[in-house]
């Protein structure tokens, strides 16, 4: 009846290509991943695209049987030539032409998150993901001016970890913006 996919990102994140990020992984011309990439990284790119085959034949299904669903992914990077943005794979873009699909971005921080995270969703027979993006501020665009956010590259000392870890949690207003889309959907079904 229903989907909310978010398969792992952080193989098409744009973060990869800044200086002091981790090295990329896909690129344009490469978007299942370079041929240079091995080893854990290597594994990294294969669980992500069987989770992003997954997602897609899932959501495909539910576009012929009239379900509802969504996808979750990296916004298509507005200053990066050599990445491979997700939704310029064929599934996504054939999906998206569906009348009963709906792309919207939307930046993250508008719902909480630490950094600006622009993101993707790819909405089927959900119209109200658009008008809950559409009805924030700027609608759903960062307002919070130059430098609001910490950068993204490198490593957090007192964490150990990357600074882009956090991203990988959603926001507490985007779990509820996504969760009272899909179970307006589901209540006019019944």
């Amino acid at each position: 009846a229903a989907l909310i996919g978010g398969p792992p990102c952080e193989t098409f994140s744009a973060v990869r290509w800044l200086p002091g990020g981790p090295p990329p992984l896909r690129g344009r011309s490469d978007p299942w991943g370079l041929p240079s990439v091995t080893g854990r990284q290597r594994l990294q790119l294969e669980v992500g695209n069987s989770l992003l085959q997954a997602t897609y034949t899932l959501l495909s299904a539910l576009t012929v049987v009239g379900g509802s669903g969504l996808v979750e992914h990296p916004a298509r990077p507005r200053r990066c030539p050599d990445c491979a943005p997700s939704w310029d794979l064929p599934v996504p873009r054939l999906l998206a032409k569906s009348p009963a699909a709906d792309y919207v971005e939307f930046d993250q921080c508008m719902l909480g998150q630490v950094g600006r995270a622009p993101t993707g969703l790819l909405a089927l027979r959900l119209p109200q993901v658009r008008e809950a993006v559409d009805s924030l501020p700027n609608c759903g665009r960062c307002n919070h001016g130059p430098r609001h956010h910490a950068p993204l590259t490198g490593k957090d000392p007192a964490a150990g970890a990357r600074r882009t870890a956090p991203k990988k949690i959603y926001p507490q207003e985007m779990c509820k913006l996504i969760a009272k889309a899909l179970l307006t959907s589901l209540a006019a079904r019944v």
